[in-house]
């Protein structure tokens, strides 16, 4: 019964090749109202995870946490097996110190309050809500700072997603459940739930956009030839084959040139090296985010 289940993976994969959009979201009540614009229905059989899918999206429950966001983002990635673009979306509820219970924000900036590291959402999509500053907690946030945004999955999710893909594809997006005003101790099942569907019209515009612009992103054929011929000319682990196709995605979505016009492979002594060289050039284009309308 396991290998027919695998078969049907992959043909499914085969056959459709339309780019996937990939929900991570931490808890079920989060993931409901998602699951029901969408219409996605439970995949059947023992994953680790609970997964809804339809033709397109794929959901995956991941369970609270930076390491769980990011276990959940790792397994629906393999599960997939997709060589091609496709989108990252990580939805849920967060604290704020100064902003509404309600308010919809889409992460600018993503922070791990454990280790400093710092991700930068590119947002090359229309904002459809305000951006922020999201920071990543171990636990419950109690006391606010700033302007920030607390949640505890966003890092996690997003360090994994970058393994899979370029940051134009990666966002999240929070709902303010609880705030100076308004304790965490204070929220419950049904106002999760309430506060998400509030926001569901937003949701849905966020995930149009950047299905449109995984498709264009889909890889073409100067991407193609471009990421062959690099990895016929050094040896690449696979993690640096994963490293190379999102950077082109990267690079691509940023630019019509092309890359091998541009990198000149020469320089480059192997694969470590030429992926430092074009990190680099990626790093020195303008940043495509925009500020926060506050």
């Amino acid at each position: 019964m396991r290998f027919r289940d695998e078969v049907v993976i992959s043909n499914h994969h085969v056959v459709n090749h339309m780019p996937m959009l990939n929900f991570v979201v931490a808890l079920s009540v989060e993931a409901k109202p998602i699951i029901q614009h969408f219409r996605l229905r439970k995949i059947p059989g023992n994953h680790g995870f609970t997964i809804f899918s339809n033709e397109t999206i794929e959901l995956i429950v991941s369970g609270v946490g930076t390491v769980a966001a990011a276990a959940a983002t790792g397994y629906l990635a393999a599960r997939q097996r997709n060589e091609g673009a496709a989108a990252w979306l990580n939805i849920g509820i967060a604290g704020s110190l100064s902003r509404d219970v309600g308010d919809a924000v889409l992460a600018h900036r993503v922070i791990d309050a454990t280790d400093g590291r710092r991700y930068y959402p590119s947002l090359i999509i229309n904002p459809m809500c305000e951006t922020a500053s999201i920071i990543t907690v171990p636990k419950p946030a109690t006391i606010y700072s700033g302007d920030r945004v607390y949640d505890m999955e966003a890092a996690g999710f997003y360090a994994a997603a970058t393994r899979f893909n370029s940051n134009e594809l990666i966002h999240c997006l929070k709902v303010i459940s609880d705030n100076q005003h308004n304790s965490v101790d204070n929220v419950n099942a049904t106002q999760v739930h309430a506060l998400i569907t509030a926001q569901i019209g937003k949701i849905a515009q966020l995930a149009n956009e950047v299905q449109s612009l995984t498709e264009q992103l889909a890889p073409n054929s100067m991407h193609t030839d471009d990421y062959h011929i690099i990895i016929k000319r050094f040896h690449f682990t696979v993690s640096q084959q994963l490293q190379l196709k999102s950077q082109l995605n990267h690079w691509y979505a940023l630019t019509n040139c092309s890359l091998l016009n541009e990198l000149k492979l020469h320089h480059c002594r192997n694969a470590k090296t030429l992926l430092a060289e074009l990190q680099n050039n990626l790093d020195a284009m303008p940043l495509s985010y925009q500020p926060s309308f506050r």
